[in-house]
Order: structure tokens, then sequence, then C-alpha cells
């Protein structure tokens, strides 16, 4: 069983809210959502076109991503939550609840 860290956690939230947000926005404004629908493309969009993360925001994520991506390319049983520091977990959790008060009244 793969143990997933908290900032990986922190990613696929991250993601999964970012793909329905683009969605809802392009199905309301009548646009498909296209092919690419990677984390990496995600963020791009979420940032350059929607304006629902900043730069610094886009900037954490997508290192953090390329953090995790380097990651999986370890050893098949390579623990993932042996990655992070705790430090770096908590961070990841900052920017998630940052992220989640941009949208919370």
């Amino acid at each position: 069983m793969r143990l997933l860290s908290a900032a990986g956690k922190a990613l696929l939230w991250l993601e999964a809210a970012l793909f329905d947000m683009i969605s809802t926005a392009k199905t309301k404004a009548g646009v498909p959502m296209g092919t690419r629908t990677d984390f990496v493309a995600l963020l791009g969009e979420a940032y350059h076109s929607f304006k629902f993360i900043d730069k610094e925001m886009w900037h954490y994520f997508h290192e953090l991503r390329k953090v995790r991506n380097y990651v999986h390319l370890k050893a098949a049983d390579f623990q993932e939550h042996t990655a992070y520091t705790v430090e770096e977990a908590n961070e990841a959790l900052t920017m998630l609840e940052r992220f989640r008060r941009r949208f919370v009244a």
C-alpha cells in the first residue's frame, strides 16, 4: 500500500478542484474542455486564463508537482510520505488553505 503525504494529498485535492472549476467555467461559456487536462495544463489555465490562482501559488504548486513526479519515478516500494519534511507538508497545506479561502466567503 502506498501512503500519500500531506503534500501529495494537497496536490490531488487542488487538481480535482481546478478541474471542476475550469470545467464548470468552460461549460458556462460554451467552450469545450479540451484534451489536455493534466495538472500542469490545469495550473496554467487556472493562472493565465481564469486567475483562480496567483503567480506565487502557480509557481509553488508547479514546483511541488515536479518533486512529486520525481518521487513517482523512484522504486515502486518507495514511500511517498518519506519524501517531504514536516515543514514542506505544512507549507503545502497552508497553500491549499490559501486557495480554499479565495473561494469561501
